[in-house]
């Protein structure tokens, strides 16, 4: 998170440089008359530098490769327009080849800012499928070892239990369980929720799918983001998916203060049930695994 964080900074100040230099440029250019004769270089360089920006595969070309061979093509133009012919017509040459290295120069340093955050959110994806666990007890696990990293430092925790809304289904057929694929379908609608949670939550996320249902850890998430994120995940849900979902959801330390409570009330509020066998033995089994004591 900080670290994505920190890229988007460097992106921020760099796109400001730019801009700043842009302005100087600008004005540089009014007073002293530069590409005066050039305008066409003075155009191309603005479109290179656009085109240097948003064409990702730029990054593949060094630096130096993509700066210097525009340069020295209008210093080779200059040569066949007579740009060398006295000293004040040299001067103001290599002055217009100083801003066109140096705006060529910025737009390839956005560009590998640019990179940069793009590689930073596919490796947070790749992180991200690794948080999902299939083994119940190990992310339960993972979540009540951030539990307790949430109550040693003082920091909000929330808890989602997430399941797919199956009463209309219900409502079909009693006999639903019965039909064939059935089971095939409801793993693949789990596996599709499962990407979409990955999406739309922070990389630090944890969750936790089990049979028919996900259990989700949000860090540094306060109830009053709860409703937020809900919304989000069901009308994604809905959107690719139309699928219902029903979310339950319990916040440390407004909601509780042990493991068990906060899941019990996420599942509780999930489901409409005053007691909730949601996660079963895998509940009790979790405090003891040697991921949550710390071994």
């Amino acid at each position: 998170m900080n670290g994505w964080v920190n890229k988007m900074k460097n992106f921020r100040f760099r796109v400001s440089l730019l801009f700043i230099w842009l302005v100087t440029f600008l004005s540089i250019k009014y007073f002293l008359n530069l590409f005066e004769n050039s305008t066409f270089a003075y155009v191309t360089v603005l479109l290179i530098s656009v085109f240097i920006i948003l064409l990702p595969a730029m990054i593949k070309i060094p630096g130096w490769l993509v700066v210097l061979v525009p340069t020295f093509t209008f210093l080779l133009g200059e040569i066949w327009n007579g740009g060398y012919e006295s000293m004040i017509a040299t001067t103001f040459t290599l002055g217009e080849a100083i801003t066109i290295v140096i705006t060529l120069s910025l737009a390839y340093w956005i560009n590998s800012s640019l990179h940069e955050i793009s590689e930073l959110n596919l490796n947070g994806t790749i992180s991200a499928k690794k948080n999902i666990s299939t083994q119940e007890t190990n992310g339960l696990a993972y979540i009540y070892r951030e539990l307790r990293r949430s109550r040693n430092h003082n920091n909000p925790l929330a808890l989602l239990a997430i399941e797919i809304d199956e009463r209309e289904g219900v409502q079909i057929s009693s006999n639903i369980k019965k039909i064939p694929g059935t089971s095939k379908n409801k793993g693949k609608n789990l596996i599709g929720i499962g990407n979409i949670l990955i999406n739309q939550l922070e990389d630090i996320s944890i969750i936790v799918q089990g049979d028919d249902h996900f259990l989700v850890a949000l860090p540094e998430t306060k109830p009053e983001d709860i409703p937020f994120i809900t919304d989000r995940i069901k009308k994604n849900v809905k959107q690719q998916l139309n699928l219902n979902l029903l979310i339950g959801s319990a916040t440390y330390p407004k909601d509780g203060y042990t493991f068990e409570g906060l899941i019990d009330k996420a599942t509780c509020e999930m489901t409409g049930i005053l007691t909730s066998t949601l996660f079963g033995e895998a509940k009790r089994k979790a405090s003891k695994h040697p991921l949550a004591a710390g071994k």
